[in-house]
């Protein structure tokens, strides 16, 4: 098989298909945005994508701004996180806006998506984004300024010098609110001919992605930017967001009684909760677009004849362990991606263990340290297992037969490690089902004639899987 050579939960959109490679089924939710931005077209509004770290925002913010795009919007996609390092949102944002704005309206002139009608509308267009960057520049200039003057010497009586110093932050606070209302006026003409010169009328569109990554001090600026300086018609902000990550944020600055969740209604008009899809479909997408599947299917038989145990709970295991609501979908993806390049670097004539690699990984992705320990030999298996069972969306699977498999592979593991002969201690486990598995595995490997270290391949499966993952994987 081959390992596709991108990034887990990274995405490719097809322009002729954007939801070819939707592997959460998101279309609907876009399509519902997309009738929703029609009826709030007049603006301005702004949207909260919300929903916790891993559960494909990112993704989800990629095919909307695709599809967007297909369907005539004008759209401004801003990664907030890649650009907090300038300490001033007013500069990146304004930077990207200016930027990105005239790469739409000047590659597209003559072009289906911009639809101008004739040459005056664009010129108006070009000369309103031309004052934009203008007042965005003096913007960022006076309130610079103003900022960053000292107020010293309060403490000693008012001085002649203070009064100039306080004169001098009041002309130039007074520049800098003028220059706003200039910006928010000019914005207001640019997006209303945006969408009045626009044959199919459409509101200006700006994503932003990762605010919630951001320092706590950047986020909420960033969140103010928005509100003094974009809110105009036609204007419709999309941003994805961790609403408890941000209160988070929020608290950081404002103490911790604060009412963050409050102080963040001001700022969204709508919140839209990212439904959490069906983890089953989600984990069967992704292993057929790695090519697992087609893996899986060359190779099952051969592990079903090494081991005794049928390939459908092989892929039980598989589903109900990395399909646990303990893991994010991030985190799920980046498992089955790792197996993918496991698989992928193996030769023909290698065993794939695909078992014990997929109860190694699942080990890993729950208990990355523990796993570690366990690998060197440093805890039992009694360990492992008890802190795996401790997993609150582990917990419903203990009585199934993927729970009976996964620790009867764990223990097998542990005696490969430290050498012990499993016919000895097989008598010692307690857990009726568990001993049957263990038993049938080892009556297996007797069949043929197979060493601990050849039916299981604990050591060689975590080698491979080392290769790949990082030390703080996933």
């Amino acid at each position: 098989m081959t390992a596709r050579r991108i990034r887990p939960m990274d995405i490719i959109v097809p322009e002729d298909d954007v939801f070819k490679n939707d592997l959460l089924s998101r279309r609907r939710e876009i399509e519902v945005l997309s009738a929703m931005f029609t009826s709030l077209q007049k603006g301005p509004c702004v949207l909260a994508v919300d929903a916790p770290w891993g559960y494909g925002k990112t993704t989800f913010i990629e095919l909307c701004n695709h599809q967007l795009k297909k369907e005539k919007y004008h759209v401004i996609k801003f990664n907030a996180w890649e650009n907090d390092f300038t300490d001033n949102p007013l500069i990146s944002l304004f930077a990207v806006f200016n930027r990105k704005i005239k790469s739409t309206i000047y590659d597209n002139r003559n072009k289906t998506s911009l639809n101008i009608k004739d040459v005056e509308n664009y010129e108006r267009i070009k000369n309103n984004l031309t004052n934009l960057s203008v007042y965005s520049e003096r913007i960022i200039t006076t309130r610079t300024i103003f900022t960053s003057i000292s107020i010293g010497g309060m403490n000693m009586g008012i001085k002649s010098q203070t009064l100039k110093q306080l004169k001098n932050i009041s002309s130039d606070y007074n520049t800098y609110i003028k220059l706003k209302d200039q910006f928010n006026e000019t914005l207001k003409s640019f997006s209303s001919n945006l969408y009045e010169n626009n044959l199919v009328k459409r509101p200006l569109i700006i994503i932003i992605d990762e605010l919630d990554r951001c320092r706590p001090n950047y986020a909420i600026q960033f969140l103010e930017v928005i509100k003094h300086f974009f809110s105009v018609e036609h204007v419709i902000f999309i941003l994805a967001i961790n609403s408890s990550q941000l209160a988070h944020s929020i608290k950081a600055v404002y103490g911790q009684d604060f009412d963050a969740k409050g102080y963040l209604r001001r700022f969204f008009d709508i919140n839209f909760k990212l439904p959490n899809k069906n983890r089953k479909t989600f984990i069967r997408n992704i292993l057929d677009n790695q090519n697992i599947t087609e893996y899986f299917n060359n190779h099952q038989n051969k592990e079903v004849e090494d081991t005794g145990i049928k390939f459908a709970n092989v892929l039980d295991v598989l589903y109900s362990f990395l399909g646990s609501s303990d893991l994010s979908l991030r985190q799920t993806s980046c498992s089955i991606h790792y197996l993918g390049l496991v698989f992928a670097s193996l030769d023909e004539n290698q065993k794939p263990h695909i078992l014990t690699t997929i109860v190694a990984l699942i080990f890993r992705t729950f208990e990355s340290e523990l796993y570690h320990s366990f690998c060197q030999g440093q805890i039992s298996d009694a360990r492992a297992i008890e802190a795996i069972a401790a997993h609150p969306g582990i917990r419903v699977l203990q009585n199934k037969e993927e729970w009976y498999i996964f620790v009867a592979i764990l223990i097998l593991s542990y005696y490969e490690i430290n050498n012990v002969d499993p016919d000895q201690c097989a008598t010692k486990i307690d857990v009726e089902p568990v001993k049957n598995v263990v038993k049938r595995l080892l009556d297996q490997g007797k069949q043929h004639r197979l060493t601990i270290k050849e039916l299981i391949g604990f050591r060689l499966s975590v080698n491979h899987i080392e290769m790949f993952v990082d030390i703080n994987y996933p």
